[in-house]
């Protein structure tokens, strides 16, 4: 093995090596922030002939950007709280009703933050039963 200066000089570059290794791999870049697509609607159950207009945004999928529309009379805002990999969370100002497996929405179950994922879409609602608004968000 090696003795005094060139052992002590071998450790560094090994333990230099081992470092560098675990800072590339350890931040993990993201890439760009993608742009995701919100489109809002309102719905009527009180009137049949009732035809929404959506509305739709743009949201940047970068941590803190938000954007902020009226739904159901008031004002609602969706903010991205994080970003993983292929994943983005965002928070919404008020509880809304995730939508159900059969394609309804979950009133039992309102709650603030959702899951968007690359290539497929979520969608959640005002958590009401005559009229509303429903909100999709999807990352393409």
């Amino acid at each position: 093995m090696f003795s005094g200066k060139k052992a002590l000089r071998s450790s560094a570059t090994v333990l230099a090596i081992l470092l560098s290794g675990f800072g590339v791999v350890g931040c993990a870049d993201d890439g760009p922030a993608p742009t995701l697509q919100v489109e809002v609607r309102d719905w009527s159950g009180w009137d049949p002939q009732h035809r929404p207009t959506p509305e739709r945004f743009e949201l940047l999928g970068e941590q803190g950007e938000e954007v902020t529309f009226t739904a159901l009379g008031d004002e609602l805002t969706v903010r991205v709280v994080e970003r993983d990999g292929d994943e983005i969370t965002v928070r919404t100002s008020a509880a809304m009703a995730p939508e159900s497996a059969g394609g309804g929405i979950g009133l039992r179950d309102p709650r603030n933050e959702f899951t968007v994922q690359e290539g497929r879409a979520v969608t959640f609602a005002t958590p009401t039963t005559d009229a509303g608004t429903t909100v999709e968000i999807s990352w393409r």
